[in-house]
């Protein structure tokens, strides 16, 4: 925007400056400069069929006086707990369905400022959707892993490499060797699911609160909304049959625990938390490992690891999909504005958590 605000004057380049800084000074603020306003849309085949559902809402700023703008995303709760924000719709509709909802928002360009697509996912050979104006990167990649489950626990070994193999037949051996025998638990009815939480928090935290871990875990659920937010969202799907906590447990006392949901014969493992005293047993790859036993044994058909990079998930041989997401402003000049100002907050968002020692594609759920 620099030779932009030469052309325009001296005083209109302070203008700028200054509505440029309250831009950003209202995007990382809260409360009440901002006013939110549900905007789902529904997209339909021609013979009415539901194509795909956009869970959107606008989120309009007013920094100064006489300006505002309108942020158009997909809505979610604090990103450590929505993972992934967008469409829904089956894979082979995304491409239509984004089509048909970028349309809208170019006919409407003067309802909006700034929209931000999420979940958005690239295809086999890496080719992401296209016409979406002066769209521009907004984080990168998020990768997902998920294991086409076969009918036998062998036929999963035959899948994984020769030293990983010998590992998980280690673990099992080391923790016998010491004279431990664990106990593998799912619970799945609302009464146990709803005991079990707590221990999956408490777990959690410790794993959080460890300084043996090479890889710094942050606590998902510290903060109360959000806690408050899965404890509804786990007792709504126990009652439905829906949830799942898995753990292992020994001397009757659980040392590793997963929250995991089911759809259908699918299963998502969402987050986990262990007792870093008892890591040198890699519980965690126990635990999983048990898991994958259990999911062929009740003939699952896939168990998806959730998203984010790291070791724990790729040794297990999975699929990767990879989803990104973009920043598209409105065909105008405010929209453009707003694009550098939201993109100067999240610099030194990623700053400030690079100080606090997070690193990108780390901060997840990674297996001991």
């Amino acid at each position: 925007m620099g030779a932009a605000r030469c052309a325009l004057g001296s005083s209109n380049a302070i203008f700028l400056s200054r509505l440029e800084r309250a831009l950003v000074e209202a995007l990382s603020a809260t409360g009440s400069v901002a006013v939110d306003e549900f905007f789902m849309h529904a997209m339909r085949a021609p013979d009415g069929r539901l194509v795909a559902v956009a869970p959107l809402f606008i989120r309009e700023y007013h920094p100064l006086r006489f300006v505002r703008f309108r942020f158009a995303q997909f809505f979610g709760a604090d990103s450590s707990i929505t993972e992934l924000r967008g469409l829904v719709c089956a894979p082979d509709d995304q491409p239509a369905a984004v089509a048909a909802l970028a349309a809208f928002f170019r006919d409407q360009y003067r309802s909006w400022d700034l929209l931000r697509w999420d979940g958005l996912r690239a295809s086999p050979n890496g080719e992401r959707v296209h016409g979406l104006g002066e769209a521009r990167d907004a984080g990168g990649q998020l990768p997902n892993y998920y294991i086409p489950l076969p009918s036998t626990w062998d036929e999963m070994l035959l899948r994984l490499n020769g030293k990983f193999k010998r590992n998980i037949r280690k673990r099992y051996e080391l923790l016998a060797k010491d004279g431990f025998a664990f106990k593998f638990r799912v619970n799945e009815n609302a009464d146990s699911v709803g005991k079990s939480l707590q221990t999956f928090f408490d777990l959690h935290r410790l794993r959080a609160k460890s300084d043996e871990m090479d890889v710094k875990h942050p606590d998902r659920f510290t903060n109360a909304v959000n806690r408050a937010f899965i404890a509804d969202y786990v007792n709504l799907l126990a009652g439905r049959g829906a949830c799942r906590i898995f753990e292992l447990e020994i001397d009757s006392r659980p040392i590793a625990s997963i929250l995991g949901f089911v759809m259908d014969n699918n299963v998502w493992l969402y987050s986990s938390g262990f007792d870093p005293s008892w890591r040198k047993y890699g519980i965690m790859t126990m635990l999983t490992a048990e898991i994958l036993k259990w999911g062929i044994g009740s003939r699952m058909a896939v168990v998806n690891l959730s998203c984010g990079k790291d070791m724990g998930k790729i040794r297990w041989n999975p699929t990767e999909v990879n989803f990104f997401h973009v920043l598209q402003p409105a065909p105008r000049r405010k929209g453009r504005l707003l694009l550098r100002a939201y993109e100067s907050m999240e610099g030194l968002r990623r700053v400030a958590a690079w100080g606090r020692g997070y690193r990108p594609g780390k901060g997840r759920e990674v297996t001991a």
